[in-house]
């Protein structure tokens, strides 16, 4: 985060993803690069099982995942978690992209408290899937779910009216729990 931050300043936003979308494509090519190695029914890596690449199970790859996708579309009961997931990845991606940027100008605080502010949020999602697992048992998961994206996006929502470093804080905590 403190590397994009520092990239965010020095080339601006555009700039920043594009460079993230190279990192990605770049460590795409790598793993494009490494021969599949298999092993036997025992476990043992086998030398002689080590396929000439990955790009063999690109085919199968895209067929499974059709596959998958035909199984979501025709599942309500898989369409709508995957929705929802699909969802909150949508809005969290962006806000951990600008997140550095947000503390700094409107919190006006530097890197350390930033790093402070993701530990609280790391903790604290640690904890609430904690407490998911533990009343999950009771309380439905759809309702979990729907408590936790309404959570998330109110706290987000929050974010966006402080200027304040000590109440960013503060709102981190259900930011932290509800991601869980």
């Amino acid at each position: 985060p403190s590397a994009g931050a520092f990239l965010y300043v020095q080339v601006g936003f555009t700039a920043t993803l594009a460079t993230c979308a190279l990192l990605f494509l770049a460590g795409w090519a790598v793993i494009v690069g490494l021969p599949e190695v298999r092993s036997d029914r025992a476990g043992r890596m086998r030398a002689d099982l080590v396929a000439p690449g990955i790009m063999q199970a690109v085919p199968s790859v895209w067929r499974d995942l059709l596959i998958g996708l035909r199984a979501v579309r025709t599942s309500r009961l898989l369409l709508v978690p995957v929705v929802a997931f699909a969802l909150y990845t949508l809005a969290d991606v962006p806000l951990t992209a600008v997140l550095p940027v947000f503390v700094g100008d409107s919190l006006g605080v530097g890197p350390a408290a930033f790093g402070t502010m993701l530990t609280i949020r790391g903790i604290t999602g640690l904890a609430g899937g904690i407490v998911v697992a533990a009343v999950s048992r009771h309380i439905h998961a759809t309702t979990l779910l729907a408590v936790g994206l309404v959570l998330y996006g109110a706290s987000i929502a929050t974010w966006g009216v402080i200027n304040t470093y000590l109440l960013g804080l503060a709102i981190t905590v259900p930011v932290g729990i509800a991601a869980a």
